[in-house]
């Protein structure tokens, strides 16, 4: 998402409280505090492309 600069625009327009993260690596890193202990190696396997 690096780079696209309407992306936080667009999604504060719509979800006003919203943060947006554009650095790929902290978007990960931020996702998986929902991903569930024992599906963690797999989601990150699944992850390593982006």
């Amino acid at each position: 998402m690096e780079g696209q600069k309407c992306f936080p625009e667009s999604v504060e327009a719509v979800f006003t409280k919203t943060r947006v993260q554009l650095c790929v690596v902290h978007q990960i890193r931020a996702s998986m505090r929902y991903v569930p202990d024992r599906d963690k190696k797999a989601v990150m396997e699944d992850m390593k492309p982006i």
